[in-house]
């Protein structure tokens, strides 16, 4: 996937998928256990996501740095 299809995807499910989840809970889910179930599926992704990115960031900030000290 390129790097701008992830970028679109990852703003898609924050402006849809988390704000809906928190501020319109009872709109879309029937039972409270459910919405809390899904509240904690979300924030385990929220984790994965934001140490993908993490690494990402030391990779390419490595990489660049690297890339101009060899120019």
């Amino acid at each position: 996937m390129s790097f701008w299809a992830f970028n679109f995807l990852n703003g898609l499910y924050f402006f849809i998928v988390k704000r809906f989840v928190q501020f319109y809970p009872k709109v879309f889910f029937e039972s409270f256990q459910f919405d809390l179930k899904l509240k904690r599926k979300i924030f385990l992704y929220d984790k994965i996501r934001m140490t993908f990115w993490w690494y990402y960031g030391i990779c390419v900030r490595k990489y660049n740095t690297i890339y101009n000290k060899s120019k």
